[in-house]
């Protein structure tokens, strides 16, 4: 019989994949959507560096927006 525990990735391996990733936003914002577990370990890196994601374009308008809120 197989271990069902052998097919889970543990927070570590995931951390060092998400970090892998830290640069394709993209691929981050959707590894949030796959549990919690993932979304709690992704976001950190997500909002590790939050002005230099060119997916919104100019960064003055999210500085503008976080001030703001």
């Amino acid at each position: 019989t197989t271990n069902k525990f052998a097919t889970k990735l543990t927070n570590y391996c995931l951390e060092e994949i998400f970090k892998y990733l830290k640069d394709d936003k993209t691929t981050l914002f959707s590894c949030i959507l796959i549990n919690r577990s993932w979304s709690e370990l992704a976001i950190p890196i997500l909002w590790s560096r939050p002005f230099e994601n060119p997916m919104y374009g100019n960064n003055i308008n999210i500085f503008w927006t976080y001030i703001s809120c």
